[in-house]
């Protein structure tokens, strides 16, 4: 636990040995020294200066299932996150994204996403986060893939 002190960059870490990792409450700008981290399952990081996620190594990260990032500036949401396939907790509260990637799909164990106070444009997904029906919103995600990145309205495709 390094949290709550003023860390600006995270020193290398060791290798794969890491399954708890939280750095929340401080003020790291990159996440690229957690490579190595392969059984990480919990990683927080809010509260800090990250404007992205995408230094993860989403495609290493196959045990994580806790990921919070809120209260950071994160612009954008990494593909990557589809990924993270044992996810069950996932909060990105008080970020500026505007979308949510149709990668959250892959992301079957998930069972709590946390969007609050982020200006996400798709009334729809953010009706199935509000009511906590996690299945719809995949099935939902699933459906639009490749249509937008979940950021759109959710009619991509249909016949009048």
């Amino acid at each position: 636990d390094a949290s709550r002190n003023k860390i600006k960059a995270l020193p290398k870490m060791p290798a794969k040995t890491l399954e708890m990792c939280d750095v929340s409450s401080n003020k790291l700008t990159s996440l690229a020294t957690l490579e190595p981290c392969v059984d990480l399952v919990t990683l927080a990081v809010d509260g800090n200066k990250l404007e992205s996620l995408s230094e993860l190594p989403f495609a290493g990260l196959g045990r994580l299932i806790t990921l919070t990032a809120s209260m950071n500036k994160i612009a954008s949401l990494d593909p990557g996150l589809g990924l993270l396939v044992k996810m069950e907790t996932c909060v990105l509260s008080e970020n500026p994204f505007t979308e949510l990637p149709s990668e959250f799909a892959t992301c079957k164990k998930l069972k709590e996403l946390k969007i609050d106070g982020c200006p996400v444009k798709d009334n729809k997904a953010k009706k199935y986060i509000q009511q906590g029906e996690m299945k719809n919103l995949l099935k939902y995600f699933e459906k639009n893939a490749g249509g937008g990145g979940g950021g759109g309205k959710g009619k991509k495709g249909k016949k009048k």
